[in-house]
């Protein structure tokens, strides 16, 4: 099952960000498998650059597993990252996007 998020909120500064698979949601499951992330710059012109990441805030200082970092997205352009990944699911893991421009308009898709 796919999941689909909106972004069109900014974030001020990393490590904050939106979680796009939040750990604690999926307590059960050991695994989650990830065969592919879309993401969508749905602004006509304007470019955005990005961030996506797992978090693990159990290690001290914070950890950062970054997929991509300062990755910047033209506008009406979209990303796919499809090689085949997966993490273990702990408490305290999270796969987060970050941007910090103004109003974004993004699509995300995990598969």
């Amino acid at each position: 099952m796919a999941i689909l998020k909106n972004i069109t909120t900014k974030n001020a500064v990393a490590p904050e960000g939106i979680d796009l698979i939040d750990s604690t949601a999926f307590s059960s499951i050991s695994n989650i498998d990830v065969a592919s992330i879309i993401i969508s710059n749905n602004e006509a012109v304007t470019a955005v650059t990005i961030d996506v990441f797992i978090l693990d805030t159990k290690a001290d200082p914070d950890e950062f597993y970054y997929l991509c970092k300062n990755l910047v997205i033209p506008g009406g352009v979209s990303l796919v990252l499809d090689e085949d990944f997966s993490f273990h699911i702990k408490s305290t893991r999270t796969l987060r996007i970050h941007t910090a421009e103004a109003s974004p308009d993004l699509t995300v898709i995990i598969n």
